[in-house]
């Protein structure tokens, strides 16, 4: 904790302790989120009623604990977003190589934690994930087929690792919502969503499009319970390609509405603006003789049209 005086920041207070052996198990980016979590709560005789600047060289943290809606957050992280409520404060992103104290500080060894140092937040992933609106006869094989889905396993790898490196490649697609996987028991999880493995996405598609509801509906249900990359454009196809869909579905097209005719020469016209390698031109036809008229214009000013019309 530092406060700005006279042109520079002075420490007011150290804090560290080691990561418990369930937090070592967290990702990369809710170690970070725990960090800051835990100061602010350390700090909280110092900061509470104050507005703060939280300094992170973890740049995905700016937006996950700033602006992003809690509901596409992690279990952990919505926790973690949850409990830094009661704080009045602005997170910036720090390069780490100008980060020189809090890096030096986070290497010096420490005694373990005590296990229980963050059963709320345990408690709290328990209760999403046992909410998430996916039948419990599902989890199973979604949990064997991870456990064998060589993709998913290299992300539950960069989960725990870091993602570097993966920005393309087989990981692309999970590589833009990096800040927002985890995985629990045995789950891998894109917010509170399940990342479903290839091999049931397609049963996963048949049980959302069961009732054969339209695209939009199914993306619904899907935005509630399950994901994977490019699930709305497998939605999509398997609504468009439903033959029962196809069979039943009602193509409103509107009517084209013809005009009367008219009973006397260039007494109702029709008129329109176009333009040709850079000019203008004011195209008029006679409904009664089908006569074209194409005259140049030198702007498309209601004044230019009603001279041409002139």
């Amino acid at each position: 904790l530092e406060q700005w005086s006279e042109g520079e920041f002075h420490p007011v207070m150290y804090i560290s302790r080691a990561l418990t052996e369930t937090e070592k198990k967290y990702a990369m980016i809710e170690k970070e989120a725990l960090g800051i979590c835990w100061a602010c709560d350390r700090f909280s005789m110092f900061i509470t009623g104050k507005h703060i600047s939280v300094l992170t060289d973890h740049k995905p943290l700016v937006s996950l604990l700033g602006v992003k809606p809690i509901h596409e957050l992690s279990p952990r992280l919505q926790r973690f977003r949850l409990k830094l409520l009661r704080f009045d404060f602005t997170i910036t992103h720090v390069p780490g190589k100008t980060f020189h104290v809090p890096d030096a500080l986070s290497r010096i060894a420490h005694p373990p934690t005590n296990e229980d140092a963050n059963d709320d937040v345990d408690l709290h992933v328990n209760m999403l994930c046992q909410s998430i609106p996916v039948a419990d006869t599902l989890h199973k094989p979604i949990r064997e087929k991870t456990r064998t889905d060589e993709v998913l396993q290299d992300v539950i790898k960069c989960i725990d690792a870091g993602w570097e490196g993966t920005e393309s490649g087989p990981l692309a697609g999970f590589y833009k919502h990096r800040g927002t996987l985890s995985h629990y028991d045995g789950l891998v999880l894109m917010g509170t969503r399940i990342v479903v493995p290839r091999v049931l996405q397609k049963m996963i598609l048949d049980k959302i499009h069961s009732g054969h509801l339209g695209i939009v509906k199914c993306k619904g249900i899907a935005r509630d319970t399950v994901w994977w990359p490019e699930i709305s454009r497998d939605i999509e196809r398997k609504v468009s390609d439903c033959y029962v869909c196809i069979q039943n579905r009602k193509n409103r097209k509107e009517p084209l509405l013809p005009t009367e005719f008219p009973s006397l020469p260039w007494s109702f016209l029709g008129m329109d603006m176009m333009e040709l390698k850079g000019k203008h031109f004011l195209v008029v036809q006679d409904y009664f003789s089908r006569w074209l008229e194409v005259l140049p214009t030198t702007s498309t000013t209601s004044n230019a049209v009603v001279n041409q019309l002139k």
